[in-house]
């Protein structure tokens, strides 16, 4: 039987998720490219603890419309891993 207790603990999770959810920069920036005309070719800047999953969205996208990615800088975190041999990463 589903008490008023589990129903209030199934709903306060699925909020906590939405918002997890909502709060993904990788998915965020996606969402947004979508809504932007590609350019012929670009450059990829990212910086901070989101780095990594920003720069992996621009590149997912890039790749996916044919935008050329002419390089690109990733300052992240020391000890992340690379992405692509088009963007240098430095710590920071």
């Amino acid at each position: 039987m589903t008490t008023a207790l589990d129903r209030l603990r199934a709903d306060a999770l699925a909020i906590y998720r939405a918002a997890i959810a909502g709060a993904d920069p990788e998915s965020a920036l996606l969402a947004a490219l979508r809504h932007e005309p590609p350019p012929p070719a670009a450059w990829i800047i990212a910086a901070g603890k989101a780095a990594h999953p920003m720069a992996r969205a621009a590149l997912t996208h890039a790749d996916s419309v044919g935008i050329a990615v002419r390089g690109g800088l990733v300052v992240a975190p020391e000890g992340s891993p690379s992405l692509d041999p088009r963007l240098r990463q430095v710590a920071g």
